[in-house]
């Protein structure tokens, strides 16, 4: 892999973690019961904070500190999409966003975060997974648009 090959799947990957989140805040901003995976950030941010002596922000800080976190490893998460052959980049990202929203759920409770908020309702978690696959789906496009395949 190239150097214009990493600097294109990282790009992205950012397009795709940016989907995601955007996706995730309007999900939030419109519904009190919309999945919530921004709690297991902040949990996850104050844990590792308060592990090593650090006081934790009040809670304005820590979610914009989540959100970094967040859009940060899922720009290299999504990144995925420029790996192997360059053909069907966005359904390679349909599948990493799956398989993404799959480990939203499942990882949080065996890494000490808990479950993530709502999960119990089986529309939180369809559309966690589903939110997942399309910041998957917008990362296959961007690597599309940006290697100028049509």
């Amino acid at each position: 892999m190239n150097s214009n090959s990493i600097i294109r799947s990282l790009l992205a990957g950012a397009a795709g973690a940016f989907a995601l989140t955007v996706v995730h805040e309007v999900g939030r901003r419109v519904s009190d019961r919309a999945p919530r995976m921004d709690i297991l950030g902040m949990r996850a941010i104050a844990r590792g904070l308060e592990a090593a002596g650090r006081p934790v922000p009040e809670d304005g800080a820590l979610h914009r500190m989540a959100l970094v976190g967040d859009v940060l490893s899922n720009s290299v998460y999504y990144a995925m999409v420029g790996a192997g052959a360059a053909r069907h980049p966005i359904r390679r990202g349909a599948v990493i966003g799956a398989l993404a929203g799959a480990g939203a759920l499942a990882l949080p409770p065996r890494v000490g975060l808990g479950e993530p908020p709502a999960s119990s309702d089986p529309v939180n978690k369809a559309l966690i997974v589903v939110w997942y696959v399309i910041g998957g789906i917008a990362a296959g496009a961007a690597h599309r648009a940006l290697a100028g395949a049509r």
